[in-house]
């Protein structure tokens, strides 16, 4: 009898903790929501080369996709379609003429749209004695 009052005090505190938790955490905590695409996913990485940056886009569901560098002000730099027969593309953007600042890779679908940012910066000058 005492381990039975036991097992079904266990089994109501953890009822009690399961449902009033998420409640709990709802109202406490607001959670931003960050939705991926499914109909695209991107790669980007920085290439050997310093000031390249390359770019891989899978195109999951066949759709046109447009690839779109912009500067800080949103003007477009590079513009390239993904036709809907290709099931991935690779891009390398060469960024060794473009002012230091802010740019924007910008994919996108009929439907969906996803950005990455980076920051493009002139390292600080520095002294070698030989």
């Amino acid at each position: 009898m005492n381990t039975n009052l036991k097992v079904l005090a266990l089994a109501a505190a953890v009822l009690t903790t399961s449902l009033t938790a998420p409640l709990a955490a709802q109202a406490t905590e607001p959670v931003a929501t960050i939705v991926q695409p499914t109909t695209f996913a991107i790669n980007a990485f920085r290439s050997i080369n310093p000031l390249k940056i390359r770019l891989h886009v899978e195109n999951k569901a066949h759709q046109t996709l447009s690839v779109v560098v912009r500067n800080d002000q949103g003007q477009a730099l590079y513009n390239y379609a993904v036709s809907k027969r290709e099931t991935g593309k690779a891009f390398a953007f060469d960024l060794s003429e473009l002012p230091d600042g802010q740019y924007i890779v910008e994919v996108s679908s009929k439907n969906e749209t996803l950005r990455k940012t980076f920051d493009l910066n002139t390292p600080d000058r520095t002294l070698a004695l030989k």
